[in-house]
């Protein structure tokens, strides 16, 4: 699976490198520390003793944006670096960049993308960075390791006059651990629609969705 996560990160570099020739860009730049306490730093299951520390997270948070025009943006990259005071042997860095564009090609047809990679040793330190919900993590790790999470998001929309509009859109979500212990995953759907305004609050329509999710 490690070749779908260097095709995540070839198609972000892709974007940035047609973006930020089109305008000037917004340049972002910023610096986070946080503390954490953790209960149970190793992850340790419930037959072995746990082990409690405090760490110190920082790193800088490098964004490009463009909030104007047909193509509007957001890219960022925020390393992490996590110390821990008692701890030896976990300290490590963390990666994180996403990517969120909305490109009007026409005045009837748009193009959305979004896509979220990370390499993190914690699920909880991936939620906090990116604000990804919970809800949207459907992996658990039972024992500290470092996690490739790879989220992406596209859809095309098209409207046919003033109430007929046809959309298609494609995602996946890729979890891959660095050890044998989990069960790699890659989940992909696709959606295809075509709706009808019939009154300005009412709207009908029909479509398919296929999903498939796949273990290694």
């Amino acid at each position: 699976m490690r070749s779908r996560v260097a095709v995540a990160l070839v198609a972000l570099v892709a974007l940035l490198a047609f973006a930020l020739p089109v305008r000037a860009a917004e340049f972002v730049p910023g610096w986070t520390v946080d503390g954490v306490w953790d209960s149970n730093v190793l992850r340790s299951t419930t037959d072995q003793p746990e082990e409690d520390d405090f760490s110190v997270r920082t790193g800088p948070n490098i964004q490009f944006r463009e909030k104007q025009g047909d193509l509007q943006y957001e890219l960022s990259y925020r390393p992490r670096y996590e110390a821990y005071l008692e701890t030896d042997g976990i300290n490590d860095f963390d990666q994180f960049v996403e990517a969120k564009a909305d490109w009007r090609i026409t005045n009837t047809t748009e193009i959305d993308l979004s896509n979220t990679f990370a390499y993190t040793s914690s699920l909880a330190a991936f939620v906090a960075t990116t604000g990804v919900g919970l809800d949207q993590v459907s992996v658990v790790s039972p024992e500290r390791q470092r996690i490739t999470l790879n989220n992406g998001d596209i859809g095309l929309t098209h409207r046919m006059g003033p109430l007929w509009e046809f959309a298609v859109r494609y995602s996946s979500q890729l979890y891959e651990y660095d050890s044998e212990f989990g069960s790699d995953s890659l989940a992909n759907s696709g959606l295809m629609q075509l709706t009808r305004g019939i009154t300005p609050r009412l709207i009908l329509g029909g479509g398919a969705q296929v999903q498939r999710q796949d273990f290694d």
